[in-house]
């Protein structure tokens, strides 16, 4: 090799000197490449092992991307088209609330970019480090902003690698996160800082890209390390709970009588259908102590709307569909006098009077209990954590006209917004063996938020005041008709619920059972791992082979009694990095600010 090629090799030792810098189409390709794997990583390529080096050639197109204007437009313009690709199976859903979600999330990658880019230019910190704080910290601006929305965190490609994912019971998802970063960012800096560590005028000198990996293998080591024990000690902490029987249906929403409208007669068909399959589960060898109904699948049974009379007004169609409700209502209770009981995920549903009309009143989204003996459990659980566009308008009394705008892109020609509950239930009963159950509920998205179960589990006086967390959730919106007659087709929100899901398990140490119209209804254990082979049912056995399905799934629910870090203190650690993120943004605008200073 000739001396001008050495020259060429050896770049200069100053690190400031020795930037890169790339051009547009190359920096193109590297964003558009990164952004595919990120995509093939999750659910449902699951291509887990992409995580550990996906980022990096979006990392470095950020750092040296030589356009500061076109840098902003790529950017964020290939974050938006991510998100609308990832995210299109919210268009049956919302399309408004789809296009608005995508606007919103790729804020946070251009703000990352924009942030990666300045620390490369003002400052030596090493990649290995930075990138895992923002995108952590990112990761939990997402979950909490605007209610949240955490979906699609680099943590949930490697929901299968249980070892990796123990330290979420002390740092929530971001921890994992953390860790994929970091590999991210030592790739990054092996091909951006100098190898050797030369003292820049009289300076500290820089971490070598050596060094750098050393930090990083010794983190990934005690990760793994520490998953591998907190393995073990839940394996033998576990205890065998009551036997739970899930119900699941494959109702897509399109046939799905409607949320608000308590008038519909295609209630019949879907509850008898959710009846046909529980007389089933209780038929079988395997006796059920509590059968679990998915969100919203049996009509309007609140004491409120059963209950409602109005004398001097003709209201007796009105009358009559209650009629039909409490025949509902009446058959639920007989079934659970047989000795089991009936978790029932339905509307809650009023009528008011206003100026001297018949009108609705409040509505909610509820989940109700029936005990073995046939009553009603004193207490109904309303979902607390609504679902903006799903479940609720925004804007409707602070912003008047974008409420109305909205409006024209939902699914309904009517305002379908439910009320939201305050405080959380917990459900306890003894069956007629004299087995206690204590559970929480969390309906539909309530599972995927992260600071939501828990506080449903409810954390008190060093106990958990519930033993297991059921998840009851309606996904039929995520039901693709077949063509030419072929079976429905579950949309790829599906898989990613259930994977999303396996985290909580792990953060809070309990068990999670799972009813879900169209799947996938599964069984989890305080590890986050899946259970395989149920006692009995009529789902296939492997649990991502359930979507699309209509059957019931029956096997008993593991109880753990290990409070962790995490339920104790929450996201200390997705907060910590979030306000170094803070930091991280506003330290170049601190930085020009002392250099005009002492101009």
């Amino acid at each position: 090799m000739n001396q001008s090629s050495l020259r060429e090799i050896n770049l200069p030792d100053n690190y400031r000197l020795r930037r890169a810098s790339l051009k547009g189409r190359t920096a193109a390709i590297l964003v558009v490449f990164s952004l595919i794997m990120q995509a093939l990583s999750q659910e449902p390529a699951n291509l887990g092992w992409l995580a550990w080096f996906c980022l990096a050639p979006w990392a470095i197109a950020a750092a040296t991307y030589a356009s500061r204007i076109r840098g902003t437009l790529l950017f964020y313009g290939s974050a938006l088209i991510y998100f609308l690709i990832i995210l299109r199976w919210l268009i049956p859903v919302t399309s408004a609330g789809w296009l608005g979600l995508c606007l919103y999330l790729a804020v946070y990658y251009l703000a990352c970019g924009f942030i990666i880019r300045k620390i490369y230019l003002k400052k030596r910190w090493p990649l290995t480090l930075v990138l895992p704080v923002l995108w952590s910290g990112q990761e939990y601006l997402r979950s909490v902003v605007m209610t949240g929305f955490p979906w699609f965190f680099l943590s949930h490609s490697q929901h299968n690698n249980l070892p990796l994912i123990q330290i979420a019971d002390m740092t929530g998802t971001y921890g994992i996160t953390f860790i994929l970063a970091m590999t991210n960012g030592l790739i990054c800096d092996f091909l951006l800082r100098p190898l050797n560590t030369p003292q820049e005028n009289g300076k500290s000198k820089p971490l070598s890209p050596f060094r750098l990996t050393a930090i990083t293998f010794t983190c990934i080591l005690v990760v793994f390390g520490y998953g591998q024990i907190r393995l073990n000690q839940i394996h033998k902490t576990n205890e065998t709970g009551p036997t739970l029987t899930m119900i699941q249906d494959n109702v897509p929403q399109s046939n799905k009588p409607e949320f608000n409208d308590p008038t519909v007669n295609q209630w019949d068909t879907l509850f008898n259908s959710h009846l046909e399959l529980t007389r089933m589960a209780m038929e079988n060898e395997t006796k059920p102590d509590l059968i679990v109904w998915p969100e919203t699948m049996a009509p309007y049974l609140n004491e409120e709307f059963l209950n409602f009379t109005l004398p001097g007004y003709d209201i007796t169609d009105i009358l009559a569909t209650i009629d039909t409700h409490r025949r509902y209502d009446k058959l639920l209770s007989q079934t659970a006098k047989e000795g089991v009981g009936l978790l029932i995920g339905t509307p809650h549903f009023e009528y008011a009077i206003h100026n001297g009309y018949l009108v609705p009143g409040k509505q909610a989204n509820a989940a109700m209990l029936y005990l073995p003996d046939g009553s009603r459990y004193s207490e109904t659980y309303w979902k607390m954590h609504l679902v903006p566009f799903g479940e609720t308008i925004p804007f409707k009394y602070s912003i008047p006209w974008l409420y109305r705008l909205l409006m024209r892109f939902t699914p309904y020609e009517y305002d379908y917004s439910v009320e939201s509950g305050k405080t959380p239930t917990l459900f306890t009963f003894k069956t007629p063996k004299g087995l206690e159950l204590r559970f929480a509920v969390a309906i539909c998205y309530e599972d995927v938020i992260p600071y939501m179960p828990r506080k449903l589990i409810q954390i008190e006086d060093g106990e958990k005041k519930a033993d297991f967390l059921l998840n009851i959730s309606n996904d039929g919106w995520y039901l693709k008709s077949g063509l030419d007659g072929k079976p429905l087709q579950a949309l790829a929100e599906i898989p990613q619920h259930l994977a999303i899901c396996r985290f909580r398990a792990i953060e809070n140490r309990i068990g999670i059972a799972r009813a879900v119209n169209g799947g996938i209804s599964a069984f989890i254990q305080p590890d986050g791992s899946l259970q395989a082979t149920p006692l009995a049912g009529t789902l296939p056995e492997d649990p991502w082979h359930r979507s699309s399905q209509r059957g019931f799934l029956t096997d008993t629910i593991h109880t753990n009694p290990t409070i962790s870090f995490y339920s104790i203190y929450g996201d200390l650690f997705g907060i910590s990095t979030a306000i170094l993120s803070a930091f991280f943004l506003f330290m170049p605008l601190m930085h020009r600010g002392k250099k005009n200073s002492h101009s």
